[in-house]
């Protein structure tokens, strides 16, 4: 997909709001295309630039001398799982 190119023209008045951008490279006036023209930016930007980033040529455990085998990482979670979890253990008892 083509990327977007938007910029805008400082109006004279002071609102700091132009009515006026460009799309790429046509002046847009009309709110609809302005709009769309903004989402379709923000909507590819993140994709575009990661797609700028070079692939490394070593693998990242090159620059890991010293491995801890002794971690534990654990999500972040929320009441519900919790919830869940407990709701769906099955009940043993034992005397």
């Amino acid at each position: 997909m083509a990327s977007v190119e938007i910029s805008y023209w400082k109006m004279s008045d002071k609102s700091g709001v132009s009515d006026c951008f460009n799309v790429n490279n046509p002046k847009v006036t009309n709110p609809k295309y302005i709009s769309e023209g903004f989402c379709s930016y923000f909507t590819n930007v993140g994709r575009d630039l990661a797609s700028q980033i070079p692939h490394p040529k070593k693998p990242n455990t090159t620059y890991l001398k010293h491995r801890n085998t002794n971690s534990i990482f654990l999500r972040p979670t929320d009441p519900f799982e919790i919830y869940k979890i407990i709701t769906n253990m099955k009940v043993k008892f034992k005397v």
